[in-house]
């Protein structure tokens, strides 16, 4: 039993010279596929020529793109990227290249799914088989480097592009046009180009049925009200790529729809969210809260011009974590919160929806490049923010002294040092940019969930609306500066890594609880031995007994 002991403790602990490569050796395969063969040779063949192509042209962009997201964000024991890391990062750099939250990578925070770690179901669903087997298997073994994560992405954006380009074809035949040998006109092309972005926008670009584009304008319109303006970008975007060219054939539409579908997302997450923030900003209460008053908020949507841009109800608002009901007699709303809410998202594709891009990202990429660390001393977070401005401070930051003091209490949680993926710095940040970062939610405490266009249950009534406003005509308008949000203690970190404990035998002979729990279990062992010593004994008499009532039976 002792020599069982011996060994169970000896597997638990490590002697100080041993490699920990060695202790968390991935499987061999994975060694061997790393070594033998580049991660692209592996996954071309499955993508084809042209694919392999694109991505080839595209990656040297990512890599210079995830650089500083990859230096600042934690490793694991390989100096690597896991799971979960590869989901955070590869998450951020869509959002920032493009404008795409691609479904099943983004997780808002506050939501349960910001520590998931399979990268499998949520990204790799996306890729060929054997392109998921070839990622998967580095990332079950030591993760992925930076240069094979900026890889991935690559090989995600490129499907995407593809799967555009194939959807075009569905819009050719829709149209009535060959994709062969038939050159469209400019005002033809035009109108595969509204029709292709129209049924993405509708919900109907993968039914097989016929549409009169009169009536797929007009529809559009109803459900988009912006759908003039992301026309009027497309004209743009054919003119830029093709000046002066009056005839197009199948490949230069392609062309042209590769780039609509790498850049609509990003301007109309730049042009649309930056007018939405500026008419919640009109209403702010106090100065720099990022703040609104339920009552005026509500008193807003009543406009008769732009008052649909706030018809939530303050149960979907609540589940979104846009709503500070902590004072429940004046609701506020978040503003930075609402604005990166997925209710303010569109789903264009089946890929990803076109969200806004939180302008705290900026921010935070700007600290991690500086720092090239997942982690800081105060001392250097506050030389770095105070010199970096903001929309809302152009000129620097103002760290007040409450502010240093909650910095330094962050730090004193994690030996001195402040993790850049925590929720308590993500906190941080929101308190010293209110109005550009979201105030983030403990996880579990929000849903963020896509609006449902067919569906009036997330929309406010009148009786509501006008509840509110009476309500807030009794109240007294805050004149404070700085967020209208309280701080709250809980930490989490959004990317988990695991540091396996390296504990000498030498050090386990000192420590008095392991020799406890030796006594513990030595005890136990000697009592089961005594019952089931006992118990043989009380078989065999039964046994016995047994036997002598046979022997007088026969």
């Amino acid at each position: 039993m002792w020599s069982m002991l011996v060994g169970v403790f000896a597997l638990a602990a490590a002697e100080p010279e041993r490699d920990t490569a060695r202790m968390w050796a991935p499987a061999v395969a994975a060694q061997k596929a790393s070594a033998t063969s580049s991660l692209l040779d592996e996954i071309s063949p499955s993508l084809g020529v042209s694919a392999r192509a694109a991505i080839e042209s595209s990656l040297p962009g990512f890599v210079n793109a995830v650089h500083p997201m990859y230096s600042s964000t934690p490793k694991n024991q390989f100096d690597r990227l896991g799971h979960a890391a590869v989901r955070y990062v590869v998450n951020r750099l869509f959002v920032q290249r493009h404008g795409w939250f691609v479904n099943g990578l983004y997780a808002g925070q506050g939501s349960t799914q910001m520590n998931e770690t399979s990268v499998t179901d949520a990204l790799l669903q996306y890729v060929p088989p054997r392109a998921q087997h070839a990622f998967e298997l580095r990332l079950s073994g030591e993760g992925l480097d930076e240069t094979e994560t900026a890889l991935l992405a690559a090989t995600v954006e490129t499907v995407i592009f593809e799967d555009a380009v194939s959807e075009l074809r569905h819009t050719y035949r829709l149209a009535g046009y060959a994709m062969e040998g038939n050159d469209l006109t400019t005002k033809q092309l035009e109108q595969v180009l509204e029709m292709h972005m129209g049924l993405r926008l509708s919900g109907f670009n993968q039914a097989n049925v016929e549409f009169d584009l009169d009536n797929l304008d007009q529809l559009v319109l109803e459900m988009y009200p912006r759908w003039p303006l992301t026309k009027k970008f497309m004209q743009d975007l054919r003119q830029e790529l093709e000046p002066g060219r009056e005839k197009f054939d199948f490949d230069s539409t392609a062309r042209i729809v590769r780039e609509f579908e790498g850049r609509w997302a990003r301007w109309s997450a730049l042009d649309e969210c930056q007018d939405l923030k500026g008419k919640l900003l009109a209403i702010e209460e106090g100065s720099n809260t990022g703040c609104v008053r339920l009552s005026d908020f509500y008193k807003r949507s009543l406009d008769p011009v732009d008052g649909w841009q706030f018809k939530e109800n303050p149960a979907y608002l609540r589940q979104l974590g846009a709503l500070d009901d902590s004072e429940p007699s004046n609701p506020r709303v978040i503003v930075a919160n609402y604005i990166n809410m997925p209710g303010n998202c569109v789903p264009s594709s089946k890929f990803y929806m076109a969200c806004c891009i939180s302008e705290c990202e900026s921010l935070q990429v700007h600290i991690e490049s500086v720092l090239q660390a997942p982690d800081g001393t105060p001392e250097d977070i506050v030389a770095i923010v105070e010199k970096l401005p903001s929309q809302s401070a152009p000129d620097h930051t103002v760290i007040t002294p409450k502010l240093r003091m909650r910095l330094w209490e962050i730090a004193e949680r994690h030996g001195g040092r402040v993790p850049l993926h925590g929720r308590l710095f993500a906190q941080w940040m929101h308190f010293a940019y209110p109005r550009e970062c979201t105030f983030p939610h403990v996880a579990g405490t929000t849903n963020p969930i896509a609006p449902d266009f067919f569906s009036l249950n997330q929309m406010v009534d009148d009786e509501t609306v006008h509840k509110f406003i009476d309500a807030g005509k009794n109240q007294t308008l805050v004149t404070d500066s700085g967020t209208c949000m309280h701080w709250r203690h809980e930490e989490e970190i959004f990317v988990p890594t695991l540091h396996p404990a390296m504990t000498s035998l030498a050090d386990l002979e000192q420590d008095a609880s392991v020799w406890t729990c030796m006594y513990m279990v030595g005890g136990l062992s000697s009592v089961s031995l005594m019952l089931a010593r006992t118990m043989q004994s009380a078989w065999a008499r039964k046994d016995s007994k047994l036997s002598k009532e046979l022997a007088i039976m026969v």
